[in-house]
């Protein structure tokens, strides 16, 4: 399975507020990509099966989605990387790296490719062939992914404030799944 890269998870928990990530956080995030993608793409192809369409549109991805895309812009354009020209220290450097993501407009920090060939690599299972996505799905797609991991990893820092850390670590990860879970369980 392709991965997406270190440094790209690093900068959507930026965008969350979060100062430290442990290594094992990494490929526990990769692990949730995975497994918040396969559905949306399973239930996508079927609506565009139905439709007797080969490629995936926006408005099978539209319609699988569990929540709504308000903030979806047309143009999803990429983020600006941020690069100091002068040394400081790990956390002042951190903190400044935090206020940047977090003042930047909504837009899509994965590289595109990367998350193409993720969402081509899971699509393989469910036929022989790769499934065509336009676009504008593979945009709303990568949208929807990174605004579930900021909010996660956003919920997951909470956790670790409050047990006095400033790295989160795995169990705080799974604690807010395993919340979110029961908070879906009792609506239905």
């Amino acid at each position: 399975m392709p991965e997406l890269k270190n440094n790209q998870i690093k900068r959507l928990s930026f965008k969350a507020g979060v100062l430290r990530l442990s290594e094992l956080d990494y490929e526990e995030l990769r692990a949730i990509i995975g497994i918040k993608l396969e559905p949306i793409i399973k239930k996508s192809y079927i609506v565009a099966n139905n439709q007797h369409r080969k490629i995936i549109q926006l408005d099978d991805v539209l319609k699988v989605l569990p929540t709504k895309m308000l903030g979806l812009r047309k143009s999803s354009k990429k983020c600006k990387i941020r690069s100091t020209k002068y040394k400081r220290s790990r956390r002042v450097k951190t903190l400044d790296d935090i206020k940047f993501y977090q003042k930047q407009p909504p837009c899509l920090i994965f590289a595109k490719e990367s998350f193409k060939r993720l969402v081509k690599d899971i699509s393989k299972g469910r036929d022989k062939s790769p499934l065509k996505f336009s676009q504008d799905s593979m945009n709303l797609l990568q949208y929807y992914i990174e605004n579930t991991i900021i909010n996660l990893l956003s919920d997951s820092n909470l956790i670790a404030i409050h047990a006095k850390r400033e790295t989160i670590m795995p169990k705080d990860i799974q604690l807010v799944r395993r919340m979110q879970q029961q908070r879906l369980d009792e609506e239905y």
